[in-house]
Parts: C-alpha cells; sequence; structure tokens
C-alpha cells in the first residue's frame, strides 16, 4: 500500500478528494471517549454546514455526560443499528477515521472498514499509525484529535467563524484528553485554541458540569469503594493498582463511562508515579494506565498487555483470568 499523504503537505489534493464526495462517513473507536464523540460531531457539524452529507457511526456506546452535544441524537450505534451502518460504510464516498490508527481499534467494525473501498482520511493523535488511510493528519505531540480538528477545518476554510455547537464538541474533546488541560502534551497552542473557542462562544464551567458534576449516587459510592477497598499501593515502586471484577461493577450498577477516570486517583498520593487500573470485562479483562514525569506507559502497555497509547496515557488487554491479570502485573512490576 502506498504512504499516506499527509493533508498539509497536500492540500489542494485533499480539498479536490473532499469536493468530489457527498456521502461522508465519520468514525472513531471503540467505547469512545469524550475527544472521539467530540472530535468527531465538530468535524460533522461543519461538514454538514458546508453541503456534505456526514454520518458519524461508533462501534460501540459513549457515556451520556455527552449528551449535551449538538447533533449527538443522529450518531448511529454499530451495535443496535448493525445493517443500517454497513450499508452506509459500504455506500460512502470518503470515511474519515478520528482519534485511531489502527483499524483493530473499531473492534466488530473494523473488518467492515477494511473492505469499504472509499478512500480513507486518519485523523489522530496516537503514536505509530498503521498504513491504512488514503491521507492523514496525525500528530502525537498533540494533547487530542480535537485539536487537530480544529486545525482541519481552518485548513478547508481559512474564513471559518465556529459556531458556538462546532467550538462546544471541540472544547469538550480537548479538555476530556488533556486532563482538563493538566497532562504533559497540553501546549501553549493548546490554551490558544480553548481561547478561540471560548470566544465562539463555549461555556467552559457549563461544560465541565456536564461532563465532571454529572455523577450518579452509585458512581460516587463505588469511587470510594474502589479507592477505599481495592487499591493497593507499592510504595517501593511508585506505583498503585485498582482491580475491579465483574460482581462489583454488578452491584454498584455502572454505566456506559462510570469508570472513566478512577485510573487518575492513585497519582493523588505523595511519591505515587505509575497507576494502573485492572477491570474484568465480559470478554476479556481491560487495563488502563497512566503515569507523570518519565515513566512511559505506553512502552509498557505495548510490551506486556497487547496496548498502547501515549507516553503518560495509555490502555491495554488480557486474556487471563482477573486474577492472573493481577498477579502478572504484580510480577513485571517486580522486574521495574
Amino acid at each position: 500500500m502506498r504512504k499516506m499523504k499527509n493533508i498539509k503537505s497536500h492540500l489542494s489534493e485533499f480539498k479536490e478528494q473532499l469536493q468530489a464526495s457527498k456521502n461522508i462517513v465519520i468514525l472513531t473507536h471503540h467505547r469512545p471517549d469524550g475527544d472521539a464523540i467530540g472530535s468527531s460531531l465538530a468535524l460533522a457539524l461543519f461538514l454538514k454546514k458546508k453541503g456534505f452529507f456526514p454520518q458519524v457511526i461508533i462501534p460501540s456506546a459513549f457515556s451520556e455526560q455527552f449528551n449535551f452535544l449538538k447533533g449527538v441524537e443522529d450518531v448511529l450505534n454499530f451495535e443496535t443499528e448493525r445493517e443500517k451502518t454497513i450499508r452506509l460504510i459500504e455506500e460512502a464516498e470518503l470515511i474519515f477515521c478520528l482519534d485511531f490508527n489502527s483499524i483493530a481499534r473499531l473492534n466488530q467494525l473494523a473488518t467492515i472498514l477494511s473492505r469499504a473501498k472509499a478512500p480513507k482520511i486518519m485523523v489522530d493523535h496516537h503514536p505509530e499509525p498503521d498504513n491504512f488511510a488514503k491521507f492523514e493528519y496525525c500528530n502525537d505531540k498533540y494533547g487530542s484529535t480535537a485539536e487537530l480538528i480544529y486545525e482541519l477545518i481552518l485548513m478547508i476554510d481559512s474564513d471559518y467563524q465556529f459556531e458556538t455547537s462546532v467550538a462546544e464538541a471541540i472544547y469538550t474533546g480537548i479538555l476530556t484528553d488533556t486532563g482538563m488541560f493538566q497532562y504533559p502534551s497540553t501546549r501553549a497552542e493548546t490554551f490558544k485554541i480553548a481561547a478561540n473557542l471560548f470566544d465562539a462562544g463555549v461555556n467552559g464551567n457549563k461544560i465541565f458540569n456536564h461532563i465532571y458534576n454529572n455523577y450518579s449516587e452509585n458512581r460516587l459510592k463505588f469511587l470510594g469503594y474502589s479507592i477505599s477497598e481495592k487499591m493497593k499501593v507499592f510504595p517501593d515502586k511508585n506505583a498503585a493498582m485498582i482491580f475491579i471484577n465483574r460482581e462489583e461493577i454488578d452491584r454498584f450498577e455502572l454505566g456506559i463511562g462510570d469508570t472513566e477516570g478512577l485510573v487518575n486517583y492513585p497519582l493523588k498520593l505523595t511519591g505515587i508515579k505509575f497507576s494502573t487500573l485492572i477491570i474484568e470485562r465480559e470478554d476479556l479483562v481491560k487495563l488502563s494506565f497512566r503515569s507523570i514525569e518519565d515513566f512511559d506507559v505506553n512502552d509498557f502497555a505495548r510490551k506486556h498487555f497487547l496496548g498502547g497509547g501515549h507516553k503518560n496515557a495509555a490502555g491495554g488487554q488480557s486474556k487471563l483470568s482477573l486474577e492472573k491479570t493481577v498477579q502478572k502485573f504484580i510480577r513485571i512490576l517486580d522486574t521495574l
């Protein structure tokens, strides 16, 4: 396969491809987070305004905390509308792939995208992208894909005045994937973009409350339980771990996204620089890794748990039982 063409370096060719396409599909990864949803909706709203017919398709459901965003009601979930989503992907003239750089991140949609004939556009901020798209706009120095979408929109139309709905979607992606502007990937330019989005009508306090001050009673109780009962600290390794089984997820009646952010809490402990969350899902065990300073969790996830991500934020998985996965993690930690 030919090497992907960078959009900035081949802008005229990209614009020609875009203008020749009316029916456009926008895809993002399995278990979409705020950056995935925000980026997808922002691009869809912009393209719709420009006269295109975009359709956001997700492989699986996302958290209700993002339901305030405009356009969310038009998103199609592959799990609940399988035939329609497959048909739209097969009939698409152009497919944007946002916030993922490996087709495997689409879960069950991976095979369908692989056989789709439409040209693909990858926009992403994760390292080491697979070469499956015609065009790419990727930079792993960015804290979010939403920042790249902001720039892409202005490359398509340099005179575009951001509507509040588009700005809110982009800001949501930036806010969530930079850890509320705390992660090392937060750049000076990130704040400049945020300021421009505020000028376009974004109410930062409103968005913050929708996302972070919107817990159910069960979720808050689960947070306390996880920290008090399920956290194990390894002071000599500057590390901590939280592990959750299926029974606990069911007992607290957790919904989609209710474990989001839990992995960050151990990093609040003095001296802890590496935090891991291990959760037993229906078909496998999922791991989330976070770090501060120099410990590279992307490298750790790739080496040991079939995963990857960023230097300070990554994910992985295990086909072992929860108990054996925890044991494996502790054995590996002992070697660090």
